[in-house]
């Protein structure tokens, strides 16, 4: 199993998400980004423990510290790549996508079952798919033509 850092991107989308289903306030969004990031950190880390500061797989220039200084804004859409779609921050089945590519790169160490992250985790899923499910407009639309990671 591979593991890499998700993006900044990758945060603000889930952390939009949970503002938008009530499971965390504005207020909290910058610590439940540095949470979510951290996790994800230490996964990888985990996963990677040859790897250094600067070196780990993911975004370009990310270095272990950033997790320390994010601060949320709005997730903003990418453009197609890849064959995909692209990713669009309004759409719940896009950002179910986005959970579980999150889960992926975070469960790899000892702790994740435990943690604040995996437990927000399964909370935004439970959230999310009602609001997926009522929202869907292409029954048909493979799971594949939504980005894994943003």
């Amino acid at each position: 199993m591979s593991a890499w850092i998700v993006t900044e991107n990758h945060i603000d989308a889930l952390v939009e998400w949970g503002i938008r289903t009530g499971l965390i306030n504005t207020p909290e969004a910058d610590t439940a980004g540095r949470k979510l990031w951290a996790e994800n950190l230490a996964s990888v880390a985990y996963r990677y423990p040859h790897d250094g500061d600067g070196e780990r797989p993911g975004p370009t220039g990310f270095r272990d510290a950033d997790v320390t200084t994010y601060v949320w804004s709005a997730a903003k859409p990418t453009l197609p790549d890849m064959g995909y779609a692209g990713f669009d921050p309004n759409d719940p089945e896009h950002a179910l996508q986005q959970v579980g590519c999150y889960t992926y790169q975070s469960c790899e160490h000892e702790d994740w079952d435990g943690s604040w992250a995996k437990s927000y985790c399964d909370a935004l899923v439970a959230a999310l798919k009602p609001l997926a499910a009522k929202a869907h407009r292409h029954p048909k639309r493979a799971k594949a033509e939504i980005p894994w990671g943003i």
